[in-house]
């Protein structure tokens, strides 16, 4: 509450923007931004496709922990290990073509075959140990787990998967005969022996074929092509399998790899970079991110390697491999919007999801607009408002919504949507409207583009300007230059304030408009604009202009 009495209701967290497009909340920053994302031409392409499906059958290179390389190589039929020393060494030779070469936590290589998964210690614990697939399971592709080692085995085509856990027996356990008859021994010897077991894997549609897995931090991902080789990722966090997220212009991608931070990148065959992915909550179709990721120079098409940390890692030509690196450009959506709401469901069981501006009282008057930004040049962005008596919000297209502009550059950005009488925001010099508050804006402030900004919140197209009603409704819309946007940390809304006119002026002074009266459009005002200056001539001279006087009764005074 400030010195007049009014109180504020503010927007200034991820989960207070409940629904966006082309939008995304940065938790860097703390504030709400266009989103990194871009479109890519990835056409129906017969080429492509033969690309795509050659790639699939290159069997994938492991990265341990000392960034050792380890690869098939069919000229002598074996696993080759290439390290920082110069040459390669000879690490296992299988009886059959492994079809995936993964390492675990525990520093263990895994040798994926037709029938099983051929166990070898780096660290020399154990013997090498087969361990046999399920009946009718086929592994094909491998995803390291973190930390605990073991291994999610991926079906082709079928999708369907299996866990690898368990350890063979140390070399250094003595042979159960080498213990005196008396000596209790655990029955049977090894309590945890290797083992495969079939778990639930993602549901795929008619039609859909599993390619690849990846895994990190506990979550696990399934990329898929439907029938008409258009990608489709399948994710399982916490042990349950989400619904499935289109990847959209990655049409072939044939291989993933997951990001630390919860991203996602694909290869598409021909293309010389990496399309990324962030996987949301709405489960909409996913746009490329605006990050570019280029790929090395020499990098044959072949799936990623499996690597234990650390970015995703790229095979080389020369039998090593490389990590996959982003440029410092980057793209944004060059527009956006967001709103403080959201319908949950369909038809009549829709409900609404919503951080409600409520003031509590339905004559409440809307004073101020204060927004905390970043708009550097070329960005803009337009607040939406509208009051209502109830808790719903009006239609995207009812003409109770109100713009208020933010931005030097917003009238060329937002065209016909901003007329003479929307209201434009002015910079502020402090921080923040709060006494001794230091702002939640994490940037310096620059004037006319960083800091502190402030507009009356008023409804400029009508002839009563005041926006009344107990419920705030906020719709922001964002525009950017591709390169940079606009950022909002918090958006500020007084109400309540002391109205001197109303509480100390004679009632001569007082609004007398009310209802459907006071909401209709100025149309006088707009008649009369373009003869303003003539006007204000035959007023100077003493007389009543025939313009004014048509609107006038005998009296003098406007109709009832």
């Amino acid at each position: 509450m400030d010195a007049n009495g009014a109180r504020f209701w503010q927007l200034a967290d991820a989960a207070h923007w409940r629904a966006g497009e082309h939008v995304r909340w940065d938790a860097a920053c703390g504030a709400l931004t266009l989103a990194s994302e871009r479109r890519l031409d990835t056409p129906v392409d017969a080429a492509a496709q033969a690309l795509a499906t050659a790639a699939l059958d290159e069997v994938p290179r492991a990265v341990d922990a000392a960034q050792g390389v380890a690869r098939w190589s069919a000229d002598i039929s074996a696993v080759v290990v290439r390290s920082t020393l110069p040459g390669e060494v000879l690490l296992l030779s299988p009886a059959q073509t492994p079809t995936d070469l993964c390492v675990d936590g525990d520093g263990v290589f895994h040798a994926v075959l037709p029938d099983g998964v051929l166990m070898h210690d780096l660290r020399g614990r154990f013997e090498d140990a087969m361990v046999d697939a399920p009946a009718g399971f086929t592994p094909w592709r491998a995803a390291a787990v973190a930390g605990e080692g073991g291994l999610w085995l991926l079906e082709r085509g079928s999708g369907r998967i299996a866990r690898l856990s368990g350890r063979p027996m140390p070399v250094t356990t003595p042979p159960r005969a080498a213990y005196a008859p008396g000596v209790f021994r655990p029955q049977p010897e090894n309590c945890r022996p290797p083992r495969m077991d079939l778990v639930e894997g993602p549901v795929l549609d008619a039609g859909e074929q599993a390619l690849a897995i990846a895994a990190c931090n506990g979550v696990l991902g399934v990329l898929a092509w439907n029938a008409g080789f258009q990608p489709r990722l399948h994710v399982r966090r916490d042990g349950a399998w989400a619904a499935p997220v289109a990847l959209a212009d990655a049409r072939y991608a044939y291989t993933l790899a997951w990001f630390d931070g919860g991203r996602i990148a694909v290869r598409l065959p021909g293309r010389r970079e990496a399309p990324a992915f962030e996987p949301g909550a709405d489960g909409g179709p996913l746009l490329p991110l605006g990050t570019v990721y280029p790929l090395p120079a020499g990098t044959p098409e072949a799936p990623f390697a499996h690597r234990l940390d650390g970015p995703p890692q790229l095979p080389q030509a020369d039998g090593g491999a490389e990590p996959l690196l982003p440029l410092s450009r980057r793209f944004l959506a060059p527009a956006g919007a967001a709103r403080h709401w959201r319908m949950v469901g369909s038809g009549d069981s829709a409900q609404l999801d919503a951080q409600l501006l409520d003031s509590g009282q339905s004559a409440t008057v809307w004073h101020r607009l204060f927004a905390e930004a970043s708009i550097p040049e070329g960005c803009g962005f337009v607040v939406w408002l509208a009051a209502t008596a109830g808790n719903a919000p009006p239609a995207d297209d009812d003409g109770a919504w109100q713009p208020h502009a933010f931005g030097q550059d917003v009238a060329a950005l937002a065209g016909d949507a901003l007329t003479r009488e929307t209201p434009r925001a002015a910079w502020e010099r402090g921080p923040s409207e709060l006494p001794n508050h230091p702002g939640l804006a994490r940037w310096t402030p620059q004037r006319g583009r960083r800091g502190l900004f402030s507009v009356l919140i008023q409804a400029g197209t009508q002839r009563v300007r005041r926006l009344v009603g107990r419920f705030l409704w906020v719709r922001v819309q964002l525009w950017g230059n591709v390169r940079s946007a606009p950022e909002i940390a918090a958006l500020r809304a007084y109400a309540g304030r002391f109205d001197y006119v109303d509480q100390y002026l004679p009632r001569l002074y007082r609004e007398s408009l009310f209802g459907a009266l006071a909401q209709s459009p100025g149309e006088e005002l707009r008649r009369l604009g373009a003869n303003l200056p003539a006007l204000v001539a035959e007023l100077d001279a003493g007389t009543l202009p025939a313009a004014l006087a048509a609107g006038f009764g005998a009296a003098g005074l406007p109709p009832a």
